[in-house]
């Protein structure tokens, strides 16, 4: 299947559900999140009422609130619905049920009419209520409060998931690729034409991983046959999973990150130029002199350069803008606090905060510019060596 690309005029941009941007699929997302609290409100005073009807409460047991399951996976059966034109129900009306169990209360004992009665009329809730269970409960369910949405390409990490990967290794335990698994992944890089997709679907994996529970050394090729249909996986990879299958979950950072190695240049070539903005000379002698000085750092060049590229892989690819920073910000204050940019050994290092302290005011690099850094320091890098 050809990925699409939705533009702002696609009918489809309206009906997928979005939290990232105003207007569009948020209506929608809106509107589900007024369902939610409807069904929720609704079944809530029933199952916490007082009722003693025993009828009544056979239904009252089987709304269970450990059993709630997304709007998005909800059959016609878990929705209430109070439409009595159906084959769950004996009557056509609300007011046909009223009418049969209920009756006024102005006859005598003789029999005759007592017109001073007449307006008085008895119900009777109890069979009220069994009838109304028998239609409107059943298999309803409560619903989860957070909802699914679209996904779009390379937007996974951004907003309130910008912190998924440093959540996922915690969650999971993960151990470097050797050699011979990157000369796997490098050689299927190259194979493939539009392998920024692959970077897409391992984030889609990450995303949904962190959220399951699964043994460490489980195979992704497992994993993926199990997986939800909400995450759609390409069949070529599929079955570079099914040829490869000693790739499991511990390893999927490391893909991962690789990956996002291999595919930088292509997705630069993607980013908004408003993150490409040039790096003045003055500003370049900065930065070259704090490195020419700061020889015994742990924060050198190359770790500076590889905690960028994850920057802009996971956050300047994506069409949407970003709330986490401003484009004149100091770009070194964003990266400081994602400990997944960096390895535990010098994120957790006592020197570290010292050293991004001292590198800010050495020189000054803003969120606009992240691009230029990165091909500066990469390239003094490469050059010096």
């Amino acid at each position: 299947m050809e990925p699409k690309n939705i533009f702002d005029n696609d009918l489809i941009a309206n009906v997928l559900k979005d939290n990232g941007e105003l207007y569009f699929g948020m209506y929608l997302s809106a509107i589900y999140q007024l369902f939610i609290s409807w069904q929720n409100n609704f079944l809530s005073s029933i199952k916490f009422s007082n009722n003693e009807n025993i009828i009544f409460n056979s239904f009252k047991k089987g709304i269970n609130e450990e059993n709630e399951i997304y709007l998005e996976e909800a059959t016609n059966k878990n929705i209430i619905n109070f439409n009595f034109n159906n084959k769950y129900s004996l009557y056509e009306s609300f007011e046909e049920i009223i009418n049969l169990f209920s009756k006024r209360n102005c006859i005598n004992s003789d029999k005759s009419i007592n017109y001073n009665q007449y307006k008085f009329i008895e119900y009777d809730f109890d069979l009220i209520e069994e009838e109304l269970a028998k239609i409107i409960l059943g298999n309803q369910k409560f619903f989860k409060s957070n909802q699914k949405f679209i996904i779009y390409g390379f937007e996974v990490f951004i907003d309130d998931n910008s912190n998924i990967i440093n959540e996922f290794i915690k969650k999971y335990q993960q151990i470097p690729l050797n050699e011979d698994e990157k000369k796997i992944l490098y050689n299927f890089y190259y194979e493939k034409d539009n392998f920024p997709q692959f970077l897409f679907t391992l984030q889609l994996l990450i995303s949904y991983l962190k959220k399951e529970n699964y043994k460490n050394n489980i195979s992704l090729f497992e994993i993926i046959n199990k997986i939800s249909k909400f995450v759609f996986i390409e069949e070529n990879y599929k079955l570079f999973f099914k040829k490869n299958n000693a790739f499991n979950l511990s390893n999927l950072i490391s893909i991962f990150e690789y990956i996002e190695f291999l595919c930088l240049p292509k997705l630069i070539n993607n980013i908004n130029p408003i993150y490409k903005e040039d790096i003045n000379d003055e500003e370049k002698n900065k930065i070259d002199e704090y490195f020419e000085k700061n020889k015994d750092i742990i924060i050198k060049k190359e770790v500076l350069a590889i905690s960028m590229r994850r920057f802009i892989s996971r956050f300047l690819t994506g069409e949407r803008v970003q709330s986490q920073f401003k484009e004149d910000e100091n770009i070194l204050y964003f990266i400081q606090i994602k400990e997944e940019f960096w390895s535990d050994k010098i994120f957790n290092n006592s020197k570290f905060d010292e050293e991004i302290e001292i590198m800010s005011k050495s020189f000054f690099i803003k969120v606009n510019q992240s691009v230029k850094f990165y091909q500066y320091l990469e390239k003094n890098r490469i050059l010096n060596e």
